[in-house]
C-alpha cells in the first residue's frame, strides 16, 4: 500500500518534494502555486468536428455524374433534328430554339461541352436557315400578290 493520502477535489494538486524544493522528503507532498491552466476561466476553442467525408485522394469522377450530360445530348440531338426539319415553317424554328436552351444549359459539363457546342452550332444554323427561309417565302408571296 501507498503512504499516500486518498485523492480529494478539494485539496490544490500537489508535487513531489523531488521538484526542487528545499527541505522537503520524498514522502511530503507540496501544494504547487500554478496560475488557473486558462486565463479567460474557458478551455480554447477547440477545432469543429470534420461534418462531411474526407474526401479520398484517389477518388475518380465519372463523366455519368455530371448533372449536364443529358442536357447536352438531348442539346445535340436536338439540334441534328431541327437541321434535318429545318424546312417545316414552325417545327424548324421550335425545334432549334429548344435545342439551342438545352445546348446552353448542358454548356457547364466539361467533358461534354463538345456536344453542347455542336448541337448549339446545329441549332443556330437551323434559326439562318430558317430566317432565310421565311425571306424567300415572303418574297415568292410578295411575287404572287403583286401578279393578281
Amino acid at each position: 500500500m501507498s503512504n499516500q493520502p486518498p485523492f480529494d477535489l478539494s485539496r490544490p494538486p500537489v508535487s513531489p518534494s523531488s521538484s526542487g524544493v528545499p527541505g522537503a522528503s520524498p514522502s511530503e507532498y507540496v501544494p504547487l502555486d500554478v496560475p488557473p491552466l486558462y486565463s479567460s476561466g474557458y478551455p480554447p476553442m477547440q477545432q469543429p468536428a470534420y461534418l462531411y467525408p474526407l474526401p479520398s485522394a484517389y477518388a475518380v469522377a465519372t463523366p455519368g455524374r455530371w448533372p449536364g450530360r443529358g442536357l447536352a445530348l438531348a442539346g445535340l440531338l436536338v439540334g441534328i433534328g431541327s437541321t434535318l426539319i429545318w424546312f417545316l415553317p414552325c417545327l424548324g424554328y421550335l425545334f432549334a430554339l429548344a435545342g439551342m436552351a438545352l445546348s446552353i444549359l448542358g454548356w457547364r459539363t466539361p467533358t461534354y461541352k463538345w456536344m453542347a457546342m455542336v448541337g448549339c452550332a446545329f441549332s443556330l444554323a437551323t434559326v439562318l436557315l430558317g430566317l432565310c427561309d421565311s425571306a424567300l417565302g415572303a418574297a415568292i408571296l410578295a411575287a404572287i400578290a403583286a401578279r393578281l
